[in-house]
């Protein structure tokens, strides 16, 4: 089961209709009929009821659209946690004039970094075109 069809299944429940599920999803009609028929036939229930007028969920259907419901809230949580933890990370940039002082910095820099998580330190030396570029992180350390 791909995260894509779970989005089309709601889109269909959502629309009541495969032509307008299709058009807000922008693919075409026949290609999300297929991709209904191939989720039905996966897991062996009808999911909507198809006439004239649209489209209407069984009650296999309802339970099925609840599911798919809870799979993309809980991964709209994750991408929210990655995203967050991504961001999380912390940098300490240092700029120097003098590199022979780098090693007693970057030592200093290491001992107070050790219990911070996720921590990267960039030094640089300075002035341009000469730029040295040094990074660690705290499981580095």
């Amino acid at each position: 089961m791909d995260a894509n069809n779970i989005k089309y299944i709601v889109a269909i429940a959502k629309y009541g209709s495969i032509n307008h599920a299709a058009k807000a999803m922008f693919i075409s009609q026949p290609q999300l009929s297929h991709i209904l028929k191939i989720t039905e036939e996966e897991c062996g229930l009808t999911l909507f009821q198809r006439t004239s007028r649209g489209t209407k969920l069984t009650p296999e259907g309802e339970d099925y659209l609840h599911h798919c419901n809870i799979i993309l809230a809980e991964m709209a949580k994750l991408n929210r946690y990655v995203t967050q933890a991504a961001s999380a990370q912390s940098r300490l940039r240092v700029s120097m004039t003098r590199f022979r002082t780098l090693p007693s910095v970057s030592t200093r820099f290491a001992a107070a970094t050790r219990t911070i998580p996720r921590f990267t330190i960039i030094c640089l030396k300075t002035p341009p075109p000469m730029c040295w570029r040094i990074s660690w992180t705290a499981s580095q350390i």
